[in-house]
C-alpha cells in the first residue's frame, strides 16, 4: 500500500503521538514501581506534563484495573503489595 503525502503525514503524527503517549505512560510506570514520584506536581515536572495531564494519565492506568496507592509519609505513589503486572505496548502486524 502506498500513502499519498497528506496521510503519510497524518499517520506519521499519529504514530509520533502513539510514542510520546507510551514513553510517557512506561516513565510514570517506573517512578511508580520504584516509589521515586514525589507529590502529584513533583511527578508532572519529572515527567514533562501539567498537573491536569498527568491526571488524565493516572486515570488511564487506573481505568485498566491497576491500583495505585498515595503514600503521604513519603509522598510518592505506588503500586500496593502482591500487585503484579509488566507494562507493554506496540503494534503487531498481520499479513
Amino acid at each position: 500500500v502506498v500513502l499519498g503525502t497528506p496521510i503519510k503525514s497524518i499517520v506519521i503524527d499519529m504514530l509520533s503521538q502513539f510514542d510520546k503517549t507510551a514513553k510517557r505512560l512506561k516513565q510514570i510506570h517506573s517512578l511508580i514501581k520504584t516509589r521515586a514520584t514525589g507529590n502529584r506536581k513533583v511527578l508532572a515536572e519529572k515527567i514533562g506534563l501539567s498537573e491536569s495531564h498527568l491526571s488524565e494519565y493516572l486515570r488511564y492506568i487506573r481505568d485498566q484495573g491497576i491500583e495505585i496507592a498515595y503514600d503521604h509519609n513519603n509522598d510518592c505513589y505506588f503500586y500496593p503489595e502482591g500487585q503484579s503486572f509488566r507494562f507493554f505496548c506496540g503494534f503487531e502486524v498481520d499479513n
